[in-house]
């Protein structure tokens, strides 16, 4: 007995012995009693000062040490733009400590004097959200936010594209909202950097998982701006206007007016020297002559390879420059606003409008993938013109009808008409004898539009926790086109023959979609609930096309080509009806959802043949989330699996033959089935608020079932495929197919940390992928693989606004493999390393120059080239606040310039180069709009 005694007493005495203090307290701004959140709070042992512990404060300016032992230690507060607080405190044998309020003082001098102690914090994380602070990033003062997010850990420019976290920025909200709809290049490259405070990274829910709490999956990668608080009531822009050799020009107006809650945007622009500040989908919203459309078959696959291209290396007037081959000019309108009047109306809405003309030449070579005929090629030589008009209007109405309803719709509208023409002139050889050769010309009209409304209505009864959510989709889409083709086809061989073309076309396209769903949630406990769901929706799509050939006698095109013309309509039905759970806490939120859906594929041909097709799909559609925050905010792991199915577009369904190139021929498949795709992610972050690095991992992976991909059929010689289509050696036929096997996974690591002895940040990131898409070709099922691998390396600046660079390297090595002949397997390798540097010298003198080096290898010999694209400008900053500039610049000092791109299909790996533009030395003349005042 007396042993146990004892020995409970030696365990009181350890436990005494060891134990802990919690301390906390609250950090407040002296002046007006403002918590600050975000603020840094250090504990720093007195015995040993590298016995160090920080946290941020959290959103009520709070903050908590947990398990801290007895001793003498220093409280260290610092936050930027304040008075470093220091305060000595002594734990002894209390369970807390309470602080209570600490207050920080402003540092009242001028921002050129002001020196803040302790590191700002770069980065934090909040739950799901990554919060970079702009002040940690320095950029040059006329930087805009594009420059600012590059500097990002995790921030990858890929394709003219901006990535984070491994996935594309697909939108870009200021102060929480959505600034020119989901137009992420308009917001990055039209929002001066400087009134930039913090940057949130997040993946957005829709609209009704947001009032659901249900994540659906449809989730957008999304970057959040916060506005700096001295500079949210004010107006503030650029202007500028340039003149150079070669008759190019530039002109350029960003202006914002911010006044709390009403937000206003107006740009214009104007230039011939391939500069965009907009989103190029614009571009492409309705079919046009180009390559693309004229090479048929091939399949989906990959693309890589290659670089350059571009446009205009000053960036003084805020329109940076997307990789464009060709030459381009531009001429673009837009306005954005939002606002909110009381608790309950908030609006947003943008209207852009742009005209552009595309002028392109290029040069390319195929090689094909076949087991038979080994080795056959194709190489064109063509040129392309397009202009393009283009409206997009887009709206977002809140309206809070009282505290249990709630109304959101969401409105979007646009209006696109193009007009095309092609000529090309185009080789098929197979082991250096001629097969066939082409000489063609295409044109064409087209006028689109599209619209699409969401009304989703909530209703919160008085339990806690139990909702009713309604949503109602509609769509609308016409199109119409009339096209031209004018061709010359000669054929080799044993049999010689010519064949001419002389054909006019129109077609009609429209759609009509119809979706509601019904969501009811449940609460079973405070922190769970079930749901019901059921939905229901409704696709119709005709489609009209009608070709003619030129006669002869009669001097005008009346003959019906019944080959090429068509009439189709595809109504597609799905219902569905699901449960599922949510489990939510502070630290983890799970929700999983099984529903059963029952679909419906009906096509019907009308002309020339008359047929009706019905298919019944039954499914189940599993879904599973989870988000887990690991040692309070620092760590996050976030699992999602979803699964869906995609019907069919009219344009795959429809069997009529597209004969933009008669080499290449490609038709529709009526016999088409809905994929089944299956798509999984797992993310994992990590900040340090102690040495502000951060770390985030991303694995992803997609399968799907029915695939939908392309079945070529390459004639080895003259050979009847129906009694309407007659090829001959060396022509192809494409037309898709479903087939099953279709998968790839991706990889992607990302790690950034600041480098204090030189100032400066650098970020690194691995991506490693793997895809496998099937594809039939002459019968003989083929898988093309492919990987690849990329690093990439970032060294930033983060000296002063004087002084500005980026160093950066991107190495893309890529290994091809097809199933069916490995006479293509093939490795090519890519690479180009860019300097950026902005230098501010004596009296507002700017010195700015940006160089690429471009280096391809493994393509086709003669695409296997490497140069350097090196712009430079030199530039005075004018007037008493240095808000004028005058800019002499130069873009492709060396004449090196080139675009040089490689396409990986199921049925052939591409090598192709285009035209680019070419030096000019411009000068410019830009103007700095900067008037705040206080709310």
């Amino acid at each position: 007995m007396k042993k146990i005694f004892f020995l409970l007493a030696l365990i009181l005495s350890c436990t005494k012995f060891y134990a802990q203090t919690v301390i906390s307290g609250e950090i407040r701004e002296m002046a007006t009693q403002k918590t600050l959140k975000s603020a840094y709070v250090s504990l720093v042992n007195l015995a040993d000062s590298t016995r160090k512990r920080t946290i941020p404060t959290n959103d009520l300016g709070k903050f908590q040490f947990q398990q801290v032992r007895k001793g003498n230690y220093s409280i260290r507060v610092s936050f930027l733009g304040y008075k470093e607080l220091r305060q000595n405190i002594t734990v002894a044998d209390e369970p807390t400590v309470a602080l209570g309020t600490l207050l920080l003082i402003e540092d009242s001098q001028t921002l050129n004097e002001v020196k803040v102690v302790g590191q700002v914090a770069a980065v934090i994380q909040k739950k799901d959200t990554l919060e970079f602070n702009a002040r940690a990033y320095k950029v040059n003062p006329d930087a805009n936010a594009d420059e600012l997010i590059e500097k990002l850990p995790g921030a990858v420019v890929e394709n003219g594209k901006m990535q984070i976290q491994g996935e594309e920025v697909k939108q870009v909200m200021i102060d929480g909202k959505l600034f020119f709809g989901k137009d992420a290049t308009a917001a990055m490259k039209n929002i001066p950097a400087e009134v930039i405070d913090k940057i949130q990274v997040f993946d957005q829910l829709s609209e009704q998982s947001q009032l659901t709490g249900l994540d659906d999956g449809n989730t957008t990668k999304t970057v959040n701006i916060t506005t700096r608080p001295d500079m949210r009531n004010g107006v503030f822009g650029r202007n500028s206007a340039g003149i150079g050799t070669n008759d190019s020009y530039r002109v350029g107006s960003s202006i914002n007016r911010f006044k709390g809650n009403s937000r206003l945007t107006v740009l214009f622009q104007s230039n011939n020297i391939n500069q965009q500040n907009f989103s190029s989908e614009d571009l492409t919203g309705v079919a046009s002559g180009s390559a693309q459309s004229r090479r048929g078959g091939g399949g989906g696959g990959n693309r890589g390879g290659g670089g350059g291209a571009g446009g205009g290396g000053d960036n003084s007037g805020n329109f940076l420059v997307n990789n464009q081959p060709g030459y381009n000019t531009t001429n673009a309108f837009g306005l954005n606003y939002s606002n909110e009047w009381g608790t309950k109306l908030k609006l947003q809405g943008s209207y852009f409008l742009n005209q552009s003309s595309n002028s392109i030449v290029e040069n390319s070579f195929q090689q094909y993938i076949q087991s038979s005929n080994a080795g056959q090629t194709y190489t064109e030589n063509s040129n392309s013109s397009t202009k393009s008009l283009n409206h997009r209007a887009y709206f977002r109405l809140e309206y809070k009808i009282d505290d249990n309803n709630s109304l959101v719709m969401t409105p979007n509208l646009s209006f696109q008409t193009t007009d095309a023409s092609s000529g090309y002139d185009g080789v098929t050889n197979l082991k250096g004898s001629k097969l066939n050769d082409v000489l063609n010309k295409n044109a064409s009209n087209n006028n689109a539009i599209n619209f699409s409304n969401n009304i989703l209505f909530r209703h919160r009864f008085a339990k806690m926790g139990r909702s009713l959510t309604f949503n109602v989709t509609t769509t609308y889409n016409d199109r119409n086109a009339e096209g031209s083709l004018n061709s010359v086809n000669n054929f080799y061989g044993t049999n010689p023959s010519a064949r001419i073309l002389n054909q006019r076309s129109n077609t009609d396209a429209n759609g009509l979609g119809l979706s509601t769903s019904l969501y009811y949630s449940e609460p079973i406990s405070k922190q769970s609930a079930v749901f019901l769901s059921t939905s229901f929706g409704y696709n119709e799509s005709q489609s009209e096309k009608y070709a003619y050939n030129f006669s002869d006698s009669e001097q005008t095109y009346n003959r019906l080509d019944t080959l090429l013309s068509n009439v189709f309509n595809s109504d597609y039905y799905n219902y569905r009806i699901g449960t599922g759970f949510r489990q939510f806490s502070r630290n983890m939120n799970i929700s999983a959802e099984v529903r059963y859906q029952n679909a419906h594929l009906m096509n019907e041909q009308i002309f020339p043949k008359v047929y009706n097709l019905d298919k019944s799909f039954n499914n189940i559609l599993p879904s599973f989330s989870m988000r887990y925050n690991i040692n309070g905010n620092a760590k996050s792991v976030r699992f999602n699996y979803q699964t869906q199915t995609q019907q069919p577009s009219i344009s795959q369904l429809q069997e009529v033959v597209n004969n933009n190139n008669p080499l290449r021929l490609s038709t529709g498949n009526s016999g088409l089935t809905q994929e089944y795709q299956h798509q999984l992610s797992l993310r994992y972050t990590a900040t340090s608020p102690t040495t502000f690095s951060n770390f985030v991992t991303l694995m992803s992976a997609n399968f799907v079932v029915g695939n939908i991909t392309n079945s070529s059929f390459i004639a080895t010689r003259d050979t009847v495929i129906s009694k309407d289509i007659i090829l001959k050696s060396g022509s192809q036929l494409s037309r898709p197919v479903n087939l099953d096997g279709q998968y790839s996974v991706r990889g992607f690591i990302s790690y950034g940390f600041p480098v204090k002895a030189i100032k400066s940040n650098i970020n690194t990131n691995l991506t490693a992928s793997f895809s496998r898409t099937p594809g039939l070709i002459n019968s003989a099922l083929n898988y093309s693989d492919s990987q690849r691998y990329a690093f990439g390396l970032v060294l930033s600046s983060n000296i002063s606004q004087n002084v500005d660079f980026t160093i950066s390297s991107n190495s893309n090595i890529s290994f091809v493999q097809n199933t069916i002949s490995n006479t293509l397997n093939n490795n090519y390798f890519n690479q180009n390393v860019k300097l950026r540097l902005n230098i501010i010298f004596w009296k507002g003198i700017v010195f700015n120059t940006d160089a690429t080096y471009y280096s391809n290898s493994g393509l086709s010999s003669s695409f296997n080239q490497s140069y350097t694209l090196w712009n430079m400008a030199v530039a005075k900053k004018l007037f008493d606040k240095q808000q004028g500039e005058i800019r002499l610049s130069v873009f492709d000092l060396l004449k090196l310039n080139t675009s040089i791109q490689r396409n990986i299909t199921t049925t052939y790996i591409e090598d192709n180069q285009s035209n680019v533009l070419q030096q000019y030395f411009m000068l410019t003349f830009s103007y700095n709009l900067k008037k705040y005042w206080k709310s």
